[in-house]
């Protein structure tokens, strides 16, 4: 049984330095597909499809119970942590109460149980191998220095290669990619992993000031290898910082700023280091702000991170007690929104928001709930005189980064990124854990938890495990299957006569199979929709939007589309009823009025 749990803890342990190299892409969009590679190799080097990890972590959880006793008593303090997120992954099944489409609901749902179910595995683990808590710790470490790693290579030869690799497939299929996608693939920002500099920003906000310290503890346990930190943390502070940089995200430079000024207004600093602060913070949020309106991409980014609140706040107004419903940010701030511009984002961009909107007061005050509590309850190890001193504490770094990561869990979509959300609750529990001899102190003590307890605790995290593995596998085959379906339909990396070529009947067995596996899903419907216009098959194409339509009332894009089918087909009335339907779905979008300038909304014609 011992060599059976140290294979189950070990297997967490690995994952968790997986996290950043294979789970850093956004989850929560059925619309997409991930991207499958055909190779064992391919496999190993690639991320893995974000969908894929709640039955990852759901399993891990199932292991965990099957091998490990589920004892509250052992680590009070971290079990109330585990027991937080894990309200919150029930508490967001009512986003599913007034959900217009069904897709989100699952996909947002299993997500938050995903990364739940993880921290749930992290603390039955650590309840009952507190050794291991250092082994977490130098995991999450080697997992942020592998990622940095892989970063400074995409600096060095990725944004070259992805040129070169673009003006191949251009020129070999006589295709040109469009201007809002080829300037994403070209942009030299490094994500290294993850789907996006801004996630990798926050990831690195989380993390760097843990590696800092393990970094020195590391390299000082001896004084024959003292003279390693005179090499060792300049590296590494070069590494990190160089990728941290390089990532140019605005809101994780902000804060950074932000963070450090709390911390030194929470924790006793020396006067001179206080001092410091104030001085400079004002004064780097100056220099960024002037580097950001004149050499930089400008503000509009940022500004309209201030309309995501506002659409927000509007639609928990509307739905108080159970929100809009996962996914219908997406659809109700196209027609709340007040900035006049075609984007049609699929979250707030702040996970308090993303739950106050979504799923009500009850999802906002459980976020927030399981959020403030693990670090007040660092903070108050930080604060104990029996502690070491501020900076030669673990917490100390544990807590900036954290406060940092929520911070930017504010401005930024954290909340879809497995691996830096997954991370933030791992280091939660783990720092919130008693370590192997405030265990065996502990254990002398005479409090204890009834067992009825200890069983109905087993039974949640069992819940939750099945709930996320389940959902996990459901999800992951139904995305292989709309990814089969998408390529096949898709023109890119075809010629234009191999893709008139392509079997009809092939493309309505791959929908047929999408079907089987997501009935509830409109995507599948529209993306065979428009091959079959593309084709020609006008009745075909016009059955399967409305099909779609039934499964998403609310997408304006579909409407649209039917518009021009519809159109074509010389079937005016029909035709201008969907576009109607568009526009009153999406009144800022430009590609809706192109043909009737007089119906713009206040504000004038928009530019793609």
């Amino acid at each position: 049984m011992n060599f059976i749990r140290n294979a189950v803890a070990w297997m967490i342990i690995i994952v968790i330095a997986l996290l950043p190299l294979k789970f850093g892409t956004l989850a929560g969009l059925p619309d997409r597909y991930s991207y499958y590679p055909a190779d064992f190799l391919s496999w190993m080097i690639t991320p893995w499809p974000p969908v894929s990890f709640p039955m990852v972590s759901g399993g891990l959880l199932l292991l965990a119970l099957a091998v490990f006793p589920v004892r509250v008593q052992d680590s009070r303090v971290a079990f109330s942590v585990t027991a937080l997120w894990l309200l919150v992954a029930f508490v967001s099944i009512l986003g599913a109460v007034n959900a217009s489409t069904m897709d989100y609901v699952i996909a947002y749902v299993t997500h938050i149980f995903g990364f739940a179910a993880f921290g749930a595995a992290t603390w039955l683990t650590l309840s009952n191998r507190p050794e291991l808590k250092r082994m977490v710790l130098l995991s999450i470490f080697i997992g942020v220095v592998l990622t940095a790693a892989l970063g400074i290579k995409q600096m060095l030869s990725g944004f070259e290669e992805t040129r070169k690799f673009i003006e191949s497939q251009e020129q070999q299929y006589g295709t040109r990619i469009s201007g809002d996608l080829k300037s994403r693939l070209l942009d030299t920002r490094v994500f290294s992993t993850f789907t996006s500099c801004n996630s990798l920003g926050g990831y690195l906000l989380l993390t760097m000031p843990l590696c800092f310290f393990l970094c020195w503890q590391l390299c000082g346990r001896s004084k024959r290898c003292k003279i390693f930190r005179s090499v060792s943390m300049p590296l590494l502070a070069l590494l990190l910082g160089t990728v941290f940089f390089s990532t140019v995200s605005r809101g994780a430079f902000l804060s950074l700023v932000i963070a450090c000024v709390i911390f030194i207004m929470i924790f006793p600093v020396r006067k001179i280091i206080r001092i410091a602060v104030f001085i400079l913070a004002p004064v780097v949020i100056i220099a960024g702000a002037l580097y950001i309106a004149y050499a930089g991409r400008g503000f509009s980014s940022m500004l309209v991170r201030f309309d995501y609140i506002y659409t927000s706040f509007l639609m928990f107004l509307n739905h108080p007690w159970l929100g809009t419903g996962w996914g219908d940010f997406f659809y109700d701030h196209m027609l709340l929104k007040q900035t006049l511009s075609k984007e049609a984002p699929h979250a707030a961009h702040n996970i308090l928001m993303d739950f106050l909107s979504q799923t009500g007061i009850a999802g906002f005050a459980a976020c927030l709930a399981a959020i403030a509590y693990p670090i007040v309850k660092i903070a108050g190890k930080i604060y104990n005189p029996a502690r070491n001193s501020l900076f030669a504490s673990l917490d100390s770094y544990v807590i900036l980064g954290l406060i940092a990561y929520f911070i930017h869990s504010l401005m930024d979509l954290n909340l879809q990124i497995p691996a830096s959300m997954t991370t933030a609750l791992v280091l939660m529990v783990t720092m919130t854990a008693p370590d192997e001899k405030a265990k065996a102190v502990d254990g002398k003590k005479k409090s204890f938890s009834p067992r009825t307890v200890n069983l109905s605790v087993a039974a949640v995290m069992l819940i939750a495990g099945l709930v996320a593995t389940c959902g996990g596998y459901h999800l992951l085959k139904a995305d292989y299957a709309f990814a089969g379906l998408s390529k096949l339909c898709s023109s890119q990396d075809k010629s234009r006569k191999k893709y008139f070529n392509i079997n009809l009947e092939l493309v309505k067995s791959e929908l047929a199979n999408c079907i089987e596996t997501r009935p509830y899903s409109p995507f599948p419907w529209a993306v065979a929709a428009d091959f079959m216009m593309t084709r020609g098959y006008t009745d075909m194409a016009e059955d399967f939007y409305n099909k779609a339509l039934t499964l998403a009332p609310k997408h304006s894009l579909i409407y649209y589309r039917l518009y021009k089918l519809l159109k074509a087909q010389g079937r005016e009335a029909e035709a201008q009823k969907n576009l109607e339907i568009a526009r009153k779905l999406f009144p800022h979008k430009a590609d809706y009025y192109q043909e009737e300038q007089l119906k713009m909304p206040v504000g004038g014609p928009l530019k793609n």
